[in-house]
């Protein structure tokens, strides 16, 4: 379904070519270098096509859109070379110029899906792209996170980071416990349910469910938040069986 939105909407072909080449060249290093530069070309034309069609979203363009936005995250993981600095979470440079604020583009490409899923879910719900979001319609809110007893330990830790921190903001302090939330939701359904949502999805969700306060926070490299950062890579070495996220947790 998604290759026939591409063949519709290029900028989407653009980007399935880019995430092509990044795998062709972990599973020939020799051709690395060449796949790299062909991906770094796909993805610049892709993404300059994408910014027009989300500027004037449709009922016609919503399912290549939303599954651009999805493929982001794939993207942005595969893409970092594990030899190298990651700056996944924040830029590795140590200059004046970013070191108080980072602009984690790659996150609020990936959580543009949340805006599109707002905007058009029914039309999105039913359409060629459904299969993507059956599992995750009828979950309750509501529901248990159960977690083994030592992940339990540890989250409940985590949280004392900055429980009674006179340096935060209330707001600060919620928007912290609001994505230690979601990480044990996310650790969860990495450990009981792997095969109804699939590994990869639950740690997507994850950079979807958390706030844009949250995100602030990491931008500016504040400590407790990178704290959680951190403890969210323990949930990212679970996906180490993956060709896009091998070695991504520890570098």
């Amino acid at each position: 379904a998604v290759i026939k939105q591409a063949f519709i909407y290029p900028f989407l072909m653009h980007e399935i070519l880019s995430l092509a080449a990044l795998h062709l060249g972990t599973l020939r290093p020799e051709r690395r270098a060449t796949c790299q530069h062909a991906s770094n070309a796909h993805a610049a034309t892709g993404l300059a096509l994408f910014h027009p069609e989300i500027a004037n979203l449709t009922a016609e363009n919503c399912h290549a859109c939303f599954a651009f936005s999805t493929t982001i995250f794939i993207h942005a993981w595969a893409a970092q070379d594990p030899e190298k600095p990651s700056t996944l979470f924040f830029s590795s440079s140590n200059s004046p110029k970013d070191a108080d604020a980072v602009d984690i583009q790659w996150v609020k490409l990936h959580r543009g899906t949340n805006g599109i899923l707002e905007a058009l879910f029914p039309i999105i719900s039913k359409g060629p792209l459904a299969p993507f979001m059956e599992q995750w319609v009828d979950l309750d809110p509501n529901r248990a996170d159960p977690l083994p007893p030592e992940d339990e330990f540890q989250l409940n830790a985590l949280a004392e980071a900055w429980k009674d921190s006179a340096t935060l903001s209330a707001a600060d302090r919620e928007a912290l416990d609001e994505a230690l939330s979601k990480l044990r939701r996310s650790l969860s359904m990495l450990y009981y349910f792997p095969k109804s949502f699939g590994k990869l999805s639950c740690i997507m969700a994850w950079f979807s469910w958390v706030t844009d306060e949250y995100l602030r926070m990491l931008e500016k490299k504040v400590p407790e938040a990178l704290l959680v950062a951190l403890h969210v890579c323990v949930a990212i070495k679970l996906l180490d069986g993956l060709w896009s996220m091998k070695g991504k947790a520890q570098n």
